[in-house]
């Protein structure tokens, strides 16, 4: 087996290598959970060739665990909140307290990724060229879960699950109260030096990430949900949109929203299964992958071309599919899909080699579990996509915000 890593090593280069490697890894069964942690600390091919040999895995496990004492001394919890869905009116999911929390006491922490806010408000396209689509919301999704001041240019998004964390206020009309408040790390030194220094240095990829701390302002009670206030600026915008968007909604009388589709997944076989504008099916990419494997599915040419198919490509874990047939006994469905020769199907012709076959055709597969295959909406036509959708980010409390990093004008 070495020998024979090391043949790609040379002949395709360290990435190949690298890559082929997760591949064979993958598909071994029954991996223990201590060896899958010790390739999560993998960071280079020498890390791979060392244990591979034999040599390195120890010093890897050492590397992936950490002393009680230096734990207690240098971690933070990430345990306090769970995500489950809100009871509160279009917050979707939330952040809800796993055990009782103390009043003062740190609900969570977050280490946060420093964007160029100005990039978020943009739209690209394929040749990364700033674009202004009239029919989509050039902001992106991404500012919504991003904290930052009306006088910066940073952006600054979580990296931990305190994005579940939802808004409340005290303010007239709000009917719940936060029960957190946020914070910076005092006890972190990076977070002190960066809360001292110049934009320029927090922006930077590698320069250390300031924390956030998030703070029980009150007793919180075991699954309750934990709430901030995103700022009273925040609350106005979102004010606002709910009544643009209303009155958008009543003036344009569009059939086929984000919340329709969710109905149909939960209603598969009473529904249309045709294409709109907005929506599409899809279906699991490996389970198409294996039946190509498999020879269950057979080519199709029952038209010329279909550029929907093709045009939309691959979508993570699914490909675009079209129903053509339908077993409601049988809860399956006859699709078509097309396959692109840009990604190969591969399979082992030996217990340690693989053969990449490189396909582009339409193909049909008959009867398909209905648990493969879901609607979805199109690339760029969910609601959160179209123009007039709310993008704000979050209101970090000017009392806390530090001068050095207020870049913009006092008249914004």
């Amino acid at each position: 087996m070495i020998s024979y890593l090391f043949g790609i090593l040379s002949i395709k280069g360290k990435f190949e290598y690298f890559k082929m490697f997760l591949v064979l890894l993958s598909s071994l069964p029954n991996i223990d959970k201590r060896i899958k942690s010790i390739f999560q600390t993998i960071e280079s091919v020498e890390d791979i060739v060392n244990i591979i040999i034999g040599g390195g895995a120890a010093s890897l496990e050492k590397r992936a665990s950490y002393s009680l004492e230096w734990l207690e001394q240098n971690g933070r919890c990430l345990d306090h909140i769970y995500s489950h869905l809100s009871d509160m009116p279009s917050a979707g999911r939330g952040a809800f307290s796993r055990r009782f929390i103390k009043k003062g006491e740190v609900v969570i922490t977050s280490p946060l990724m420093a964007f160029q806010k100005s990039h978020l408000e943009e739209f690209y396209d394929k040749n990364n060229k700033i674009v202004p689509p009239p029919e989509f919301e050039s902001r992106q999704v991404l500012l919504n879960y991003c904290y930052s001041h009306p006088k910066s240019s940073v952006a600054l998004f979580p990296l931990t699950h305190a994005i579940l964390i939802n808004h409340a206020s005290v303010r007239k009309g709000s009917n719940r109260h936060p029960n957190a408040k946020i914070r910076w790390a005092n006890d972190h030194t990076e977070t002190q030096h960066l809360l001292h220094s110049s934009l320029e240095l927090v922006k930077e990829r590698k320069a250390p990430k300031p924390f956030l701390e998030f703070v029980a302002t009150r007793d919180i009670e075991p699954d309750e949900e934990v709430l901030i206030d995103y700022g009273e600026a925040w609350e106005h915008a979102w004010n606002d949109h709910l009544t643009d968007w209303s009155l958008k909604q009543s003036v344009e009388n569009r059939e086929i929203s984000s919340l329709s589709i969710l109905a149909m997944n939960e209603n598969i076989f009473n529904v249309s299964h045709s294409w709109s504008e907005v929506h599409m099916t899809v279906c699991s990419k490996i389970k198409l992958h294996d039946e190509i494997l498999a020879g269950d599915a057979t080519e199709y040419h029952g038209f010329d071309k279909d550029d929907e198919l093709i045009d939309l490509g691959h979508i993570a874990n699914f490909i675009p599919c079209k129903i053509v047939g339908t077993n409601r006994e049988r809860e399956t469905f006859d699709v078509v899909y097309y396959w692109d020769k840009d990604d190969p199907v591969q399979k082992f012709v030996t217990e340690l080699a693989l053969e990449e076959i490189h396909l582009s055709e339409y193909y049909i597969l008959k009867d398909l579990p209905a648990f493969f295959l879901m609607f979805t909406e199109k690339p760029g036509r969910s609601d959160e996509r179209r123009a007039g959708s709310f993008r704000h980010e979050i209101m970090i409390p000017d009392d806390i915000f530090p001068e050095s990093w207020k870049d913009l004008s006092n008249d914004i």
